[in-house]
């Protein structure tokens, strides 16, 4: 679960500094790093923000201007996500 909240705040630090992760998942580097957000989101419950990521990493760049409003979404889902990523065991 340490690994889980670790990738979790990961996305969090690099949209903070960047102001968005749409060059995060494009850029083809980060690929083991949003595969385990994708399955540490399903395990602790959070299947909406798993799918955004399915979605997301499934995307090119010619859908760059897509890929913001389910950015936006994963991000207004943040509070709860987090609660359920702490109160995890």
């Amino acid at each position: 679960m340490e690994r889980d909240y670790f990738v979790i705040k990961d996305l969090d630090v690099y949209c903070e500094v960047e102001g968005g992760f749409q060059d995060y998942i494009l850029s083809g580097g980060h690929t083991s790093e949003l595969m385990w957000l994708e399955d540490a989101l399903r395990r602790i419950g959070d299947i909406v923000s798993g799918d955004i990521f399915t979605e997301l990493r499934s995307m090119n760049e010619s859908q760059r201007s897509e890929m913001k409003p389910l950015c936006d979404r994963y991000f207004d889902r943040r509070p709860s996500t987090m609660a359920v990523a702490e109160a995890a065991p």
